[in-house]
C-alpha cells in the first residue's frame, strides 16, 4: 500500500466491496494501517481527526447493522456512495420541522463544520453584526460542549456562516435569548443533532434517501444523508463556485500551513469575498445546477 495514494475513499470503497462480496468490513485494520503508516507525516491532530471522520461515517453503515451487513439487497444498494446534491439540501430545509431544525441543517451544509464544532460554537465568538448578513466566526483551539467537555479543534481557524443560515436563525424566537447570554447556538448532542437531520431527510421529510427498514425489518436505518456528510459536500460545493482550495480548507479547519500565500488567503475580507463568489451553489434556498 502506498502512503501517498491511501485515502479513507479507499476505505468506503472497500468497504462497498465487502459488503457486496458478504465479506466483513476492512476498515478498522485499514484504519490501524494507515494511521500508523502516514502517523509521522501528519500532526497527531490531522491523522487523528481524519480517522475518527472515516470510522463516524462508516459506523452508521455498517457497525450499527450487525448480522445484517451482508444482505444481499444491501448489497445492491448504493447508499452508501451517493453524495447529497444542493437540492436534497433545499428540500430538507423546506420539510424540516423547525426553526431551528432548518437552522442546524443550514449551518451544516452553509459552512462546512463537523457536527462536534457546531456542538461548541457559541454567539459569543461569532460577529454578526460589523459582518452582518454573514457570521463570521472565529474558532479557538478548543470549544466546550454542552457538558462543558473541551473539544480540540486544531489551530484557530475562521469560517463564515451564510447569509441563508444567518436568516434562518433570526427566524428562530430563542435566538435573541441566546445570542444575550453568549450561549451555544445549539444545545444539542450529536444523537440528537443525527436525530434532526435523518428526520429531515427521511420518509416524512424531504424523501431524498432510502428508508432501509422494509429491506431489514426491525433493524437500525440506513443513513446515506448524516451530519459528517456536509463537510464533503460542502467542500464539493465551495470548489464548484471557484473557491480556492486552500481557502475551503482553511474554513474547513484543514491543512493549516504558514505560507505567505495561505496566510493572505485566510484574512476575514479574502475568505468573505470568496465565500460570497461560491454562495450561489452553497444557497438553501435555490438550488444551482
Amino acid at each position: 500500500m502506498s502512503v501517498n495514494t491511501f485515502t479513507p475513499m479507499d476505505l468506503l470503497v472497500e468497504t462497498r466491496e465487502a459488503l457486496r462480496e458478504g465479506d466483513p468490513p476492512p476498515f478498522r485494520d485499514r484504519l490501524a494501517q494507515w494511521q500508523k503508516e502516514i502517523g509521522s507525516e501528519l500532526r497527531i491532530g490531522s491523522v487523528q481527526a481524519y480517522r475518527n471522520r472515516v470510522l463516524s461515517f462508516l459506523s452508521f453503515h455498517t457497525d450499527r447493522m450487525g448480522k445484517e451487513f451482508g444482505s444481499r439487497l444491501y448489497r445492491g444498494s448504493s447508499i452508501l456512495f451517493d453524495p447529497i446534491k444542493q437540492g436534497e439540501v433545499k428540500d430538507m430545509v423546506e420539510k424540516a420541522k423547525h426553526p431551528h431544525h432548518k437552522a442546524i441543517i443550514g449551518f451544516l451544509a452553509q459552512t462546512g463544520q463537523r457536527a462536534h464544532v457546531l456542538m461548541g460554537i457559541k454567539w459569543g465568538i461569532i460577529d454578526c453584526i460589523k459582518w452582518k448578513p454573514y457570521g463570521i466566526v472565529s474558532v479557538p483551539e478548543t470549544l466546550e460542549d454542552r457538558k462543558g467537555r473541551t473539544v480540540r479543534t486544531g489551530q484557530p481557524y475562521i469560517f463564515v456562516i451564510g447569509r441563508d443560515t444567518m436568516a434562518l436563525l433570526d427566524q428562530w424566537p430563542e435566538t435573541e435569548k441566546r445570542k444575550a447570554k453568549g450561549s451555544l447556538v445549539f444545545d444539542l448532542s450529536y444523537r440528537q443533532i443525527h436525530r434532526i437531520v435523518a428526520e429531515a431527510a427521511g420518509p416524512k421529510g424531504a424523501n431524498v434517501q432510502d428508508d432501509s427498514r422494509h429491506i431489514m425489518p426491525g433493524k437500525t436505518i440506513l443513513y446515506r444523508v448524516h451530519p459528517d456528510a456536509f463537510p464533503t459536500y460542502w467542500f464539493g460545493r465551495a470548489k464548484a463556485g471557484d473557491m480556492d482550495r486552500a481557502q475551503a480548507k482553511s474554513m474547513m479547519g484543514r491543512d493549516m500551513r504558514s505560507e505567505a500565500r495561505d496566510l493572505s488567503l485566510r484574512d476575514v475580507d479574502t475568505l468573505l469575498a470568496a465565500y460570497i463568489k461560491a454562495e450561489p451553489m452553497l444557497g438553501l434556498f435555490e438550488a444551482v445546477q
